[in-house]
């Protein structure tokens, strides 16, 4: 049996400030999650295995309204994984208590609303970890292990049902999460 059971989806929305008078929610870069984890939190290393960027690489960008499209999607490994039945300390993130030795952490940046593209990476994500670590493997939102928590802030059994191949959640994801629709497709 794999050792990692579960695949668990954050948001970076409520996390605190890295250095004031900028926010963290809608836009984040790995270093400025890298510093809100090991400078402000104190951690060892990243809490996520993997981030799912934005449009939006600083905060200057995101204050601006200053979109890089090619980033928007981008799968930026954080913490590497191996294949191999060994936990070592590289692959264990810290993104939800009690859970981290079976869990490999995703981050998507934003807080409520994400991109067409943050979610198509998502779901490939989930798709090729299933394929390459865990063929049962488990998706959970941060808030289903944790009930103090809020994020990914999606609703994950729509989230779930999509991955599963339910075309008709992608459309329910995209209307809760305030993306355009023309004729029920995402446009």
């Amino acid at each position: 049996m794999t050792r990692w059971e579960y695949l668990v989806y954050h948001c970076t929305g409520g996390t605190k400030n890295p250095v004031p008078g900028q926010i963290i929610g809608e836009w984040a870069s790995p270093g400025s999650i890298w510093h809100q984890h090991v400078v402000i939190n104190r951690w060892k290393d990243w809490g996520y295995n993997f981030m799912i960027s934005n449009p939006y690489p600083t905060y200057e960008d995101w204050k601006l309204g200053r979109k890089w499209d090619i980033l928007d999607g981008s799968i930026i490994p954080l913490r590497t994984l191996d294949l191999d039945p060994v936990s070592e300390f590289s692959e264990i993130g810290a993104h939800v208590k009690g859970w981290n030795s079976k869990a490999i952490g995703v981050v998507l940046v934003g807080n409520t609303h994400f991109t067409m593209r943050q979610l198509l990476a998502a779901k490939n994500l989930f798709l090729e970890i299933r394929e390459k670590v865990n063929p049962n493997i488990i998706v959970k939102g941060h808030y289903e292990l944790d009930g103090g928590k809020t994020c990914p802030n999606i609703d994950m059994d729509v989230m779930r049902a999509w991955f599963q191949g339910d075309g008709s959640a992608l459309s329910i994801l995209c209307e809760k999460h305030s993306f355009p629709m023309e004729d029920g497709v995402p446009a």
